[in-house]
C-alpha cells in the first residue's frame, strides 16, 4: 500500500524524505555507510524493515506468539524499538556505578562502550531516537504509540508505515507476504527459519556493497563514496539492465535465440526496473 508520495528522481538524487509528525529520513551515502559498519547498518535496515513472517521463529520461541495473528506495526513497538533504541540509558546507569559494573567493563572494547551510546538508525533518522520513546496507548484512537516526552513528538501507525515505505523504497526491499497454507506449514517454516539461523550465526559476514561499488568504480570512474544508497542499487540494477537488452538484441540479430516469446519491453535498457 503507498501511502508516501515518493518521486523517483528525488530519490535518485539522495533527497530527506518529510514523514507524518515531523520525522525525516534520510539517505546515506555509501562512505557514510563505511564509516557507521556495513553489517551493522543492513542488521538495522532490515530489523526496521521486518514483517512478523521475518521473525517467525524468534516470535513463537520467546514470545509464544503466532506470528500470522500479529501485525507490522504490534511487532514494531513489542520487538523491534526495544532492538532498535540506543543503550544510552544503560550505560547512564553504568555511569552512576561504575564500581558495580566494573567487570561488564573491563570486557567491552572502546567500540563496543561506544556503539552502545549509539542510535542503530542514526544514518537514516539522525537524532531521532527510540530509546527516547515510550509505548502510550490512546483510547480514542484504540492504539498504541510512541511518545517522547521530553520534545512532545510522537510515532503512530500512519508514521510508522510511512517510514518503512520510505526505508523499503531507498534500498530496494519488499515486504515479506510468506502465509502458511495451514498448521503444519506454518509450524514447517518455523523450524526452517529456526534452522537457517543457526547455520548464519557463526558466518563470516560477507559485504554485499563492495562488489557493487567495485563495479560502478570501474565503470563510471566516479567518486562511489558520495553516492546516496538507493543511487548505487539503482544503477547497479541499470547496468543489468542494459546487459541484458544488449544479450538479447545479439541474439536476436545472430539467430541464436527464439525471442518470440521474451517480453518486448526487456529489449528497452531505458525500461523500469522495479
Amino acid at each position: 500500500m503507498n501511502i508516501l508520495n515518493i518521486e523517483p528522481l528525488r530519490l535518485y538524487r539522495g533527497g530527506d524524505f518529510k514523514l507524518a509528525n515531523g520525522i525525516t529520513v534520510s539517505q546515506p551515502t555509501i562512505g557514510k555507510i563505511e564509516e557507521f559498519g556495513e553489517q551493522r547498518y543492513w542488521n538495522a535496515i532490515n530489523t526496521l524493515c521486518a514483517a512478523p513472517a521475518d521473525m517467525k521463529w524468534q516470535l513463537w520461541d520467546y514470545y509464544q506468539t503466532d506470528y500470522t495473528k500479529i501485525d507490522d506495526y504490534e511487532l514494531f513497538v513489542r520487538l523491534i524499538v526495544p532492538a532498535l533504541s540506543s543503550k544510552k540509558r544503560l550505560f547512564e546507569e553504568i555511569q552512576k556505578e561504575p564500581a558495580k559494573y566494573a567487570q561488564e567493563l573491563a570486557q567491552m572494547s572502546e567500540e563496543e562502550i561506544h556503539q552502545m551510546q549509539e542510535n542503530p538508525l542514526k544514518l537514516i533518522l539522525g537524532e531521532l531516537d527510540f530509546a527516547d520513546f515510550s509505548p502510550y496507548y490512546v483510547e480514542e484512537k484504540n492504539q498504541v504509540i510512541l511518545y517522547n516526552e521530553a520534545t512532545g513528538q510522537t510515532i503512530d501507525r500512519l508514521s510508522y508505515q510511512q517510514l518503512v515505505q520510505a526505508v523499503r523504497k531507498m534500498h530496494f526491499l519488499q515486504r515479506n507476504n510468506e502465509k502458511p497454507g495451514n498448521e503444519r506449514t506454518k509450524m514447517d517454516l518455523i523450524e526452517d527459519a529456526r534452522d537457517e539461523a543457526r547455520a548464519q550465526k557463526n558466518k563470516e559476514f560477507q559485504s554485499c556493497l563492495l562488489p557493487m561499488v567495485s563495479v560502478i568504480g570501474i565503470l563510471a570512474h566516479t567518486n562511489v563514496w558520495d553516492m546516496s544508497i538507493y543511487a548505487l542499487l539503482y544503477n547497479i540494477r541499470r547496468i543489468g539492465r542494459m546487459k541484458e537488452a544488449d544479450a538479447l538484441m545479439n541474439g536476436a540479430y545472430c539467430g541464436f535465440a527464439d525471442l518470440k516469446k521474451v517480453d518486448k519491453d526487456r529489449f528497452n535498457w531505458l525500461g523500469n526496473i522495479e
